[in-house]
């Protein structure tokens, strides 16, 4: 949970800093930035949530394996110093009884915490691809915004170019119309 929070927070520090960033200064190397910082975040989530998962499936195996057939055995053997064949019902033996009345609801819970494991990396999973997805998309979205800038920033530069050229032409070609002029009259 912690690691996720901390992943969540850096997601909502990028998206803070898509919308405080002017504009003007909005370039295609500031939104690649953007994404490498993403691509870390994602990758520190991803390693997270690995070892979490990981980690969960380790003990509700090793719990299936070595927790509920230690704990079975425990009661085997206190059963039998017991010996308490009374409360055994119709089953001739101890592990009868266990096999028969233990045994399946163990079994019945560990399946339990086997498919609220499975749901809960599914959920996280989820939840994980779909801030993944916001961020891909508003990332994708100031990109375009950048490059748009920067066309309009070339194309405005040309634009200034080309209007002083032809202002000066106009001007040249003025005076020169105007100096013949002059020598007409």
């Amino acid at each position: 949970k912690d690691q996720q929070c901390k992943v969540f927070d850096g997601r909502m520090e990028l998206v803070t800093a898509f919308f405080a960033a002017p504009l003007q200064g909005l370039t295609t190397g500031n939104t690649r930035a953007w994404e490498e910082q993403n691509t870390m975040l994602n990758d520190k989530a991803g390693d997270a949530f690995d070892r979490l998962f990981a980690d969960l499936k380790s003990f509700v195996d090793d719990l299936d394996a070595l927790a509920g057939e230690s704990m079975l055995k425990t009661l085997v053997e206190e059963l039998k110093v017991h010996d308490a064949r009374a409360e055994w019902g119709e089953h001739e033996s101890v592990d009868s009884l266990i096999d028969a009345d233990i045994r399946p609801p163990l079994k019945e819970h560990l399946e339990s915490l086997r498919k609220l494991l499975i749901s809960v990396t599914g959920n996280v999973s989820r939840q994980e691809e779909a801030q993944h997805t916001v961020m891909t998309q508003l990332l994708a979205y100031f990109m375009g915004v950048a490059k748009k800038g920067e066309n309009l920033r070339k194309r405005m530069d040309e634009f200034d170019m080309n209007y002083k050229g032809e202002e000066d032409d106009c001007i040249h070609d003025f005076k020169e119309e105007l100096a013949k002029n002059e020598g007409q009259m």
